[in-house]
């Protein structure tokens, strides 16, 4: 109806193509057919489909990962990953995956056995979730030590890159008790100790994760400067979630080391994790040990 073209404008005013107009502008409830209007009213009837999708139980994890572009990368679908691994990666982030806690939700079973981890269950007990599966059970345990150790490889490829000495899992002993934090950097007479770590997000905010890191290695940093020969010590984390999520506390520790993280490295960092947490769920599932 914006057009300066005669023969548009008769077009467009014929009845059969005012009728889908009309129910066009009542959807987006605009008023008029512009350009602007449509804009705003799509994106108001995006946001009253996402209010409504988070009041369900497929959509409660929504907050979790909302306004995170680092960690929400993938779902692009053009960073390379594999179809299975961005298939799994959705049911993980809606809660869907085919978990026996998730089969039964809802309900009661008779046998409250049925409930129980099919690898591990009868020896720990332990209901067979999502997080269990993640971050807890023998059966994927090989495979989660793996997605934790290639996150920590990546970053001290990185740092190795940027300048710094690094020393990985380095063993340091502190009032009898031994400490191995995943990555000690050493630049400029300085030290920084990292540890990394690859929570389930929820229950516990990532930003605790990184501050418990945090407080567990505070303890050694005196211990750090002497054993090193540096003049000073900062101790950090770098806390990425098993389904993609990037810890706004990071931040904290990589100003204090100085390293300088691209929003691409970042990503890749997330997808990491992700793929490995899809292989630890598709192991599980196919696993007849």
């Amino acid at each position: 109806m914006n057009s300066a073209d005669p023969t548009s404008k008769a077009i467009a005013s014929m009845p059969q193509h005012q009728k889908p107009l009309h129910a066009a502008l009542q959807n987006f409830s605009v008023p008029a057919a512009t350009k602007d209007a449509l804009k705003k009213g799509k994106r108001q009837l995006l946001c009253a489909e996402i209010a409504e999708l988070t009041e369900t139980y497929q959509g409660s994890c929504l907050p979790t990962f909302r306004k995170r572009p680092v960690g929400n990368s993938w779902l692009s679908g053009l960073n390379g990953m594999r179809s299975r691994d961005f298939i799994t990666g959705l049911k993980l982030r809606f809660g869907v995956i085919e978990t026996r806690s998730q089969k039964w939700r809802g309900r009661t079973p008779q046998n409250p056995a049925v409930l129980l981890c099919r690898h591990c269950g009868h020896s720990t007990g332990k209901r067979e979730t999502a997080a269990h599966i993640s971050q807890k059970c023998p059966q994927t345990k090989d495979l989660i030590i793996q997605r934790h150790n290639k996150i920590v490889h990546l970053v001290a490829e990185h740092a190795r890159r940027e300048g710094f000495t690094v020393h990985v899992e380095y063993a340091l002993k502190s009032e009898d008790q031994v400490y191995k934090p995943d990555l000690i950097l050493i630049k400029e007479n300085a030290a920084h100790v990292l540890d990394v770590a690859v929570p389930w997000e929820t229950g516990t905010d990532m930003h605790e994760h990184h501050e418990r890191k945090v407080h567990k290695y505070s303890t050694i940093s005196d211990d750090v400067k002497a054993h090193f020969g540096v003049e000073s010590c900062t101790v950090g984390a770098i806390v990425v979630g098993a389904r993609s999520s990037w810890c706004a506390s990071n931040r904290t520790t990589l100003e204090a080391c100085n390293a300088q993280f691209t929003k691409r490295f970042k990503r890749l960092l997330c997808r990491v994790a992700l793929e490995g947490t899809c292989r630890v769920f598709q192991t599980f599932f196919t696993s007849t040990q």
